[in-house]
């Protein structure tokens, strides 16, 4: 016997075993005297059920291992929300039973491959597709198909902008293949990302070069100062004939003090450009 079928026949004997025990489950307690009536539970979900397989990534990256499982339970969530029946996914599955063959035995997503898994899960249906990702948005295929004649019964796909908007892509799909209407994405409020405020740190090179150019600016342009103004004064003194080596002083005075006006406006420049914000 092929090993998928060993496990299909395990999990048929489960779900058989199992039917007794809900049987008597269901069955009503007396009630006491004097006390009210229970309210009558909604008999959809005991009247059909619903497996929902695990989506297949494609494409995803290394980073996004766990988002097909986590969407799957969103689309389960709503499938259950949705069709009103009982729902059991690929992870209830192995939490029951180890079923590493049954994966193996349906890894190319076969219709009559799931439609045998189901029914051995006395399932009605089975929803089952892939999860992709193409650039930057992720697409969700899925199918739903009825056990009973091996048929698919609704196709589906959504596409997420981004992982933000993928839940809302899952719950589309399952609202889709049973007939709801969808979400409107545009409702779908992202939370914005938390930004750490950034470290205080000190002045930047920039800004310190800049202070100590305009500082030597000054120095510079003092000294040109105090060679105008010496010359300057020799210059008017009446009692010194020789006026030529004051003249030159007082003109390299001039220049020295223009050096030092540029440097200051050099190192004025920096300091504004490293004071403006990035």
């Amino acid at each position: 016997m092929p090993r998928f079928s060993v496990v299909v026949f395990a999990l048929m004997a489960i779900a058989g075993a199992a039917t007794p025990a809900r049987a008597q489950s269901a069955a009503p307690a007396t009630a006491p005297v004097g006390a009210a009536a229970p309210t009558a539970a909604p008999t959809a979900a005991s009247s059909c059920s619903v497996v929902v397989l695990t989506l297949v990534g494609t494409n995803l990256a290394d980073s996004e291992g766990g988002l097909s499982a986590a969407l799957t339970g969103t689309l389960a969530n709503e499938a259950a929300a949705s069709s009103g029946c009982a729902v059991l996914t690929q992870a209830d599955i192995n939490a029951m039973l180890e079923v590493e063959a049954t994966r193996q035995g349906c890894s190319d997503g076969a219709d009559s491959c799931l439609a045998e898994l189901g029914a051995a899960l006395g399932a009605n249906r089975v929803i089952a597709g892939t999860l992709a990702r193409v650039g930057t948005e992720l697409t969700i295929n899925a199918r739903l198909m009825n056990v009973t004649n091996a048929v698919v019964e609704q196709r589906t796909e959504q596409v997420a902008v981004d992982v933000d908007h993928a839940r809302i892509a899952a719950r589309n799909a399952a609202r889709a293949l049973f007939g709801r209407p969808l979400l409107d994405v545009s409702t779908v409020v992202v939370a914005a990302p938390v930004v750490p405020a950034p470290a205080p740190t000190g002045p930047s090179a920039l800004l310190l070069g800049g202070a100590g150019v305009g500082v030597a600016g000054l120095v510079i342009g003092g000294v040109g100062g105090v060679l105008v103004a010496g010359a300057e004064g020799a210059l008017t003194d009446p009692a010194k004939l020789n006026k030529q080596a004051d003249l030159d002083q007082g003109r390299l005075g001039l220049v020295v003090l223009g050096v030092g006006a540029a440097v200051a406006v050099v190192g004025g420049v920096l300091v504004t450009v490293a004071l403006l914000p990035e």
